[in-house]
């Protein structure tokens, strides 16, 4: 099911300020997990702003607790989805990473390979930019692990942290049909 609305039209653009800027809602039911997600596109013609947002209906039944937690031993695990809300953490402790949600941050809907591919870009992004021999030595040790992780030679947990319980962790060996 996807129908879409438009909210507004020709508003004033918040980057810009000219009046090409607006804002559509799309429903949208995931088919494995059958929760209803809105995904509000904003956009502008004039400077090609644009920033999507995704936001559950309601709280997933899938939600068991605020907190889910799995364990990854197979390259079939990798494929686990993730829904992280606005609010929730993810965190690999045998890494020593963990995402955080910032002042901006949105839901995404992505699966545990992704989520590693993440932690490595950024390990990536810091090992090119920190000075300190110390510093990339330790970074240059968790991206080995990382990719020891995205390539399933490593069992390894996932701890998904939410206090407004809209997060969620979806199992592939889960029917929810």
């Amino acid at each position: 099911m996807f129908d879409t609305r438009i909210l507004y039209e020709n508003e004033s653009c918040p980057s810009c300020g000219k009046r090409a800027f607006s804002q559509k809602v799309h429903l949208y039911q995931e088919p494995r997990s059958k929760d209803e997600l809105l995904f509000f596109v904003s956009s502008c013609d004039a400077c090609n702003y644009k920033k999507t947002e995704i936001m559950p209906v309601a709280p997933s039944k899938h939600v068991k607790s605020n907190r889910n937690i799995i364990k990854i031993n197979s390259p079939k695990d990798l494929e686990t989805k993730i829904y992280r809300a606005s609010t929730g953490s993810i965190e690999i402790p045998e890494l020593e990473v963990k995402l955080e949600p910032g002042i901006q941050a949105d839901l995404f809907i992505t699966n545990i390979e992704r989520v590693l591919l993440k932690f490595k870009e950024s390990c990536e992004f810091l090992l090119r930019d920190d000075p300190d021999p110390d510093a990339k030595a330790i970074l240059e040790r968790r991206l080995q692990d990382i990719e020891e992780c995205i390539h399933a030679k490593r069992e390894f947990t996932v701890i998904l942290d939410d206090p407004e319980g809209f997060s969620y962790i979806l199992p592939v060996n889960d029917d929810y049909a």
